[in-house]
């Protein structure tokens, strides 16, 4: 098991940026009784505050990146 806060895993160079967003996104994720999804909403807002625009693969790794996080899918499931 890693160390608490080590990734396990090396994040491709082009994704890198990505990553990185995904992260402060989902440091602002809403918590009720499980951990929810990153919204629409706050995905809309993280971009405006930022002033960019992400291309739909980027939002399309976005979802993937939540999901593997909220434990939904793994790396090992065939349909991501």
């Amino acid at each position: 098991m890693p160390e608490e806060g080590i990734n396990p895993y090396e994040i491709p160079d082009i994704l890198y940026d990505l990553w990185i967003h995904f992260q402060a996104l989902a440091a602002g994720r809403q918590n009720g009784m499980e951990a929810n999804p990153i919204s629409e909403t706050d995905i809309h807002g993280y971009c405006l505050n930022r002033r960019i625009q992400f291309d739909e693969w980027e939002l399309r790794a976005i979802r993937l990146f939540d999901n593997v996080a909220l434990g939904r899918v793994t790396f090992e499931d065939k349909e991501v």
